[in-house]
């Protein structure tokens, strides 16, 4: 799957039915090559281009391994506060 298809998906947390947003961005290990987390933010189509944006409260930042299941409209994630 390219990031692409990513891009902008509706990520939703499947304890609560919340929304939580929308993919904004990757993070990965650039040694391994592998994803190390997701950028979630409630603004669909913001892009991350400086690191001020990434600190912003606006910015959730999900571990891959909270990715349960990625559909064809939604991303569901399990959230534990």
């Amino acid at each position: 799957m390219e990031f692409f298809n990513l891009f902008n998906r509706l990520v939703i947390d499947k304890n609560t039915g919340q929304n939580v947003g929308y993919i904004n961005d990757l993070l990965f290990d650039l040694e391994t090559g592998k994803i190390n987390s997701i950028l979630v933010s409630k603004n669909k189509n913001l892009i991350l281009f400086s690191k001020h944006n990434l600190m912003s409260s606006n910015i959730i930042q999900i571990p891959y391994e909270s990715i349960k299941i990625i559909g064809q409209d939604v991303i569901l994630v399990d959230i534990k506060n």
